[in-house]
């Protein structure tokens, strides 16, 4: 089976190597490409770039969340929040004189947008901004302080008052209507001398059509919470060995239909049946140890992009999975494109 094409280097348009942090789009079709050195915004050929002199407080993009009624792009950064204006095309850096917590100076692990379109910050706490008076509520998990740290966020795909969150300490269950933490999850710790940490969820976090979920830790294999039991646990896959206990990680998942999640690791891309727990092919490369995917965006026209140091893009759309049934993992069909910046 065929693998990754072969990268070269992603360049910015100085060719300079940069790191890729977050993928998001907006409902004008602009992909944004968050970066380690400045902030894409792309329209499928050109791109238009803003640094700090542009008003970015810094140019280490970490998350992008687009607020269609305000007609804004929110931005987190390494030194705190900025606003992009759709309408004066300016961006504003958010001071701590906007707001009763000073969110200038943090590091802005990332941006979510509930159904009411109220944007939630997460980084050592869970943050509420009002976009009226310009203030930040706070909220802190009383079920374990380690659990503060959060890592990823996610809103339940069944019900759209639960935020799911991934932080240092397991998985973490915020209702976003009444505000306030109800239930956290952990692996129980093991008695034995245990090299990894089961409950550190660091590289992604993504729930299935069931509503189970699957968390990627920080020193390899993934954190599963079973929707039916509540459960936590480690996911098994058959189609890995382990040698030497060592475990994979877990880099991106892709949740293709009712049935199929694509479980993106350094390993390879496995292909996973998760009403019946099994997988059905693993794609092995050398060249996934070399490529460090952090984010996933399906955009508007269902076209599937990864990016971590480099990006690759789907050529077509891919509608309900039809284009991935009978090939099985063709990836040279569907990230054969890469983007140069």
């Amino acid at each position: 089976m065929p693998g990754l094409p072969e990268p070269s280097s992603v360049f910015t348009q100085n060719q300079i190597d940069h790191n890729i942090y977050s993928l998001s789009q907006d409902s004008f079709g602009f992909v944004w490409i968050g970066t380690s050195r400045g902030l894409y915004k792309f329209d499928g050929v050109e791109s238009e770039i803003f640094y700090i002199e542009d008003g970015l407080n810094s140019n280490w993009i970490l998350s992008c969340v687009f607020i269609e009624k305000e007609s804004i792009m929110m931005i987190g950064t390494s030194e705190g929040l900025n606003i992009y204006d759709y309408k004066t095309k300016n961006i504003k850096s958010i001071s701590k004189t906007d707001s009763n917590f000073d969110i200038s100076n943090e590091w802005i692990t990332g941006l979510i947008l509930d159904q009411n379109d109220q944007l939630w910050i997460y980084n050592n706490g869970l943050h509420l901004y009002n976009f009226k008076n310009l203030e930040i509520e706070s909220f802190y998990n009383r079920y374990d302080k380690d659990s503060d740290i959060i890592t990823q966020a996610i809103i339940d795909n069944q019900n759209q008052n639960i935020l799911w969150l991934g932080t240092a300490n397991g998985l973490a269950k915020f209702n976003l209507k009444e505000k306030k933490y109800i239930a956290h999850y952990q692996q129980p710790k093991s008695e034995n001398l245990n090299p990894f940490n089961d409950n550190l969820i660091e590289l992604c976090l993504k729930q299935d059509k069931n509503g189970s979920i699957y968390g990627g830790l920080l020193n390899g294999g993934i954190f599963y919470l079973d929707a039916k039991s509540s459960k936590p646990s480690i996911l098994e896959l058959s189609c890995i060995n382990k040698l030497n206990d060592e475990r994979f990680e877990l880099k991106q998942i892709h949740v293709l239909n009712d049935s199929i999640i694509f479980l993106i690791t350094e390993k390879g891309i496995i292909e996973y049946q998760y009403e019946k727990k099994q997988c059905l092919s693993f794609l092995q490369s050398k060249r996934f140890k070399e490529i460090t995917f952090v984010s996933l965006l399906q955009d508007r026209d269902n076209r599937i992009w990864l990016s971590g140091e480099y990006i690759f893009r789907s050529n077509y759309a891919t509608d309900s999975g039809a284009n991935y049934a009978t090939g099985r993992l063709k990836i040279n069909k569907k990230f054969n494109s890469q983007l140069t910046l």
